[in-house]
């Protein structure tokens, strides 16, 4: 099940998910009998619980168990510059009483960092994170290292780790930073980070808010200003309508960059929730902030909106430059129990959302997939140019089993119109860093 998705390189799908031991009686839905494997990680033991990690292969259907030793539920994800998948994070082993051997079940994944390797198939065990995280968000930075941010402390305590941290891999010891903007909101599950083009820098939205922190010390470089409407009685953000992370996610992508623009960099969330808890309806706007302007970055709204509010939406970004909004619901928030989303209405439809498009022509309707898909779904652009949808847990209404294993393949109009696909003859072979030069023909 892909709750969490990373495309790998040789174009299949690494998939983690949640450890579900039992519901109402042992679930065997999403997690595997325990099994030997001679290969066991780093000597800890030899018997795994293998599904909470697989591989999917899109072009053919198989799915298959990824061995992993601790619980990697809710973690952060990111490919690194040879292809491995750098994971940190996940939960606590989430056994209830008389479910789980200690010596011989998942272990805790909260302070882990781990690497896939999809030529092996293998995951690799490295130091601890100095801060325990649930739903962390995970940066990789122009110089190899990686930047973890936020999480929650546990899956039980549900308290903010107001810190991020910077791991160098060499480095025996994580560099530990305090984040004042995840500090100020109180929000730091799965923050959104986005490199900032040609600074290289990192942009963090929590909440309603954002700053800047440095590339290279992690340290902040600009903070939001807010502004006072009643003298300083109460603050707001300049983005003044909206939560957009946190409990009430919006999806976000980094616009297409255009060489003719000198790479001008612009993200834009679309939807997520009100300001106040009494109205759940989710939001239709597009907010939107160029992150290369220089310091007092300001927001923007799109002049369209989406057809309908959407709440736990998923953004992909096509190779066109077009963009997919898909998944979520049009009210509620995130979590809820089997069978009791926190959430309604579902998001069925796919919109497109051109941002090259006149005014009043930016938003259409592609398709409607059967399928609800809320908290904890997913979508991700695959080499053949389609997307696929996938996950949502235990907020799919079905008592009897958390999971959604459907994943569907969404094929977008400009595959169908006959116009022939690009052909890549020649590409970089060698590892490509940050700044180099590349000729792709």
């Amino acid at each position: 099940v892909c709750i969490f998705a990373t495309l790998l390189p040789d174009g299949r799908v690494l998939c983690g998910a949640r450890p579900e031991y039992f519901r109402g009686g042992r679930n065997f839905d999403n997690i595997m009998e325990p099994f030997a494997d001679p290969d066991a990680l780093n000597g800890m033991h030899d018997v795994h619980f293998g599904e909470i990690a697989s591989i999917f292969d899109p072009i053919t259907g198989i799915h298959k168990p990824s061995p992993v030793d601790d619980n990697l539920f809710c973690h952060g994800a990111i490919l690194a510059e040879d292809g491995t998948v750098f994971a940190a994070g996940g939960d606590d082993d989430n056994a209830p009483a008389g479910y789980q051997n200690p010596a011989a079940g998942l272990v805790t994944g909260l302070n882990k960092q781990r690497t896939f390797d999809f030529r092996t198939e293998k995951w690799t065990y490295g130091q601890t994170m100095r801060a325990s995280r649930w739903y962390p968000t995970v940066q990789r930075l122009v110089n190899g290292s990686f930047m973890i941010i936020g999480g929650l402390t546990s899956g039980t305590s549900f308290l903010s780790e107001k810190t991020l941290e910077i791991y160098n891999p060499g480095v025996p010891v994580n560099t530990l930073l305090f984040s004042d903007v995840l500090d100020f909101t109180g929000t730091a599950g799965y923050p959104k980070a986005t490199m900032i083009p040609g600074s290289g820098d990192i942009y963090i939205f929590a909440y309603n808010t954002f700053n800047v922190v440095s590339k290279t010390t992690g340290l902040q470089t600009e903070r939001e200003q807010w502004y006072s409407p009643d003298n300083g009685v109460t603050w707001l953000p300049r983005l003044m309508e909206g939560r957009r992370s946190g409990n009430y996610i919006g999806g976000n992508c980094l616009l297409p960059l255009h060489a003719s623009r000198g790479y001008v960099g612009e993200v834009a969330f679309f939807g997520g929730g009100n300001n106040v808890n009494t109205n759940q309806t989710a939001r239709n706007d597009v907010a939107r902030m160029v992150i290369t302007d220089p310091a007092p970055k300001q927001w923007t709204y799109d002049t369209d909106r989406m057809p309908y509010g959407r709440i736990v939406s998923d953004c992909t970004l096509q190779p066109n430059g077009k963009i997919l909004i898909t998944n979520g619901a049009r009210l509620g928030l995130t979590g809820g129990v089997v069978g009791a989303p926190n959430m309604a209405a579902a998001a069925n439809d796919i919109f497109l959302y051109d941002p090259e498009a006149a005014p009043g022509t930016k938003f259409s309707v592609l398709a409607n997939s059967d399928i609800r898909r809320y908290y904890h779904s997913t979508t991700m652009l695959i080499p053949d140019g389609r997307t696929l949808l996938m996950g949502t847990d235990e907020t799919n209404f079905n008592p009897a089993t958390s999971y959604e294993h459907r994943v569907e393949a969404f094929t977008p109009p400009w595959l169908l119109n006959g116009t022939p696909r690009p052909v890549i003859t020649r590409a970089p072979e060698a590892v490509i860093f940050y700044g180099d030069e590349f000729v792709v023909t």
